[in-house]
């Protein structure tokens, strides 16, 4: 029912299509790896050629996201492809590829170590929640043959990463420092 009557508001938009007039609202769906950097250039770029085409972001997990592309009430997806995910009623397309990386300082303590990746299973980590994509492909990282043992979190506990990583510093003592104490 949703998606019928999303199909009848967008009639006006279709017919000044026809008329070779672009206007309405285009409505995306936008998961975290594509919010900082790629939707906002696509979105400035596309307004600068379409200034009567409106464009609505919706921020929400993936799953919610798909529902309301089913329902109509978002027209795409943006964000990390899901390997996974098998969606016959859905087309997915790779924009880029893009590799995880493990970063450390010069002096972290991990480095002291005369094998640092024999330390990753035992170290503390702040992870993307469960089933995300990034997840998925630092879990597979530690599966890989003469890897350490994947690094555990204690599961998602369905807050966000903010709260996770101000959680673990508090843990891990001396609290939340300002910036300009670093």
């Amino acid at each position: 029912m949703s998606r019928a009557l999303n199909e009848l508001e967008n009639i006006w938009s279709d017919l000044a299509a026809r008329r070779g007039v672009l206007e309405g609202t285009v409505r995306i769906g936008a998961l975290p790896l594509s919010r900082t950097r790629l939707l906002p250039s696509a979105i400035a770029a596309f307004l600068a050629q379409h200034p009567g085409i409106t464009l609505m972001t919706n921020e929400s997990p993936y799953e919610s996201l798909v529902a309301d592309m089913r329902a109509g009430n978002i027209d795409f997806i943006i964000g990390a492809l899901r390997q996974d995910e098998d969606l016959p009623d859905l087309c997915s397309e790779a924009l880029f590829e893009e590799d995880m990386l493990i970063l450390l300082r010069n002096n972290h303590p991990l480095l002291r170590h005369p094998d640092p990746r024999s330390q990753l299973a035992t170290a503390q980590w702040v992870l993307p929640r469960a089933n995300a994509p990034a997840r998925n492909l630092l879990d597979k990282a530690f599966v890989t043959p003469g890897a350490a043992a994947a690094p555990a979190d204690g599961g998602d506990r369905g807050c966000g990463d903010g709260a996770r990583i101000a959680a673990g510093l508090r843990h891990a003592g001396g609290g939340l420092r300002q910036p300009d104490a670093f």
